[in-house]
């Protein structure tokens, strides 16, 4: 079997991202507000909480052994997912990881719909990545990119969905839901892990140049995350508009 070779980050990165988080955390934390959380996730620690993640967090999931905790640990940043039917599965995508309800979910009423998402298989990925580039952090991020998009789901009519369906075929559209969802995982506390993943994405994946090009242009940037992450701003989700809004007492609205 041929062995993959994965880049190192290159240690600029390392220091810039350093650096720069560390200006987020002097000048954010001097202020009296609220802030997201903010936090590095190190696999050992939710090995270690494994039974009370099964217990918690796995009721109605169907979730292949070799990313149990990965998933279970990003279902845990999302309490309104707790008994909603979700598939996590390996197969072919054209990006990383996708998320969508079954077809069938659609001629049954929201409560009732059953969720995939689709985890792109060593060497499925045409466009995209293998999730085995990514350590531990990284992939919460990307998980909780999807989930993100499951909860939006699960706010909307079938109709709405399918509406939703069509509009995401133009860029614009596209733009807006892909970066509404990114703050749906920032909103969850998922700020860093979304940066660490995104930042590795950009940066040093074995992602084509397309790949890439096509995250710039449809996600949130890394240094986006990572301002909207440390906020003092509370945000309030709009799922009918695909928008957040800052809640009373904000002085903007978030396009």
């Amino acid at each position: 079997m041929k062995q993959l070779h994965f880049p190192r980050r290159p240690t600029g990165q390392w220091i810039a991202s350093i650096i720069l988080t560390t200006f987020f955390l002097l000048t954010g934390f001097c202020c009296s507000a609220q802030y997201h959380s903010v936090s590095y996730l190190v696999r050992d620690s939710f090995e270690r909480r494994l039974d009370y993640l099964r217990r918690e967090f796995s009721m109605n999931k169907v979730i292949p052994p070799a990313v149990e905790l990965e998933c279970l640990t990003a279902l845990s940043f999302y309490p309104e997912l707790k008994t909603t039917h979700i598939i996590f599965r390996f197969g072919k995508s054209k990006t990383t990881m996708s998320s969508k309800p079954t077809a069938e979910s659609l001629l049954r009423k929201r409560d009732h719909r059953t969720y995939i998402i689709t985890i792109n298989e060593q060497g499925a990925a045409k466009l995209g990545m293998s999730w085995q580039e990514l350590n531990f952090n990284e992939t919460i991020g990307w998980l909780g990119h999807e989930l993100g998009h499951v909860l939006h789901y699960t706010q909307t009519s079938n109709g709405g969905i399918a509406w939703i369906g069509y509009r995401y075929c133009f860029a614009r559209y596209k733009r807006k839901m892909e970066r509404f969802t990114d703050q749906i995982a920032i909103d969850h506390h998922l700020g860093f892990p979304l940066y660490d993943g995104t930042e590795f994405t950009l940066n040093c994946s074995n992602a084509n140049r397309q790949y890439k090009n096509r995250n710039r242009r449809f996600y949130l940037k890394p240094d986006e995350i990572l301002h909207k992450t440390y906020t003092r701003h509370q945000y309030q989700a709009d799922f009918d508009k695909t928008k957040f809004t800052l809640k009373q007492g904000g002085l903007a609205s978030m396009k």
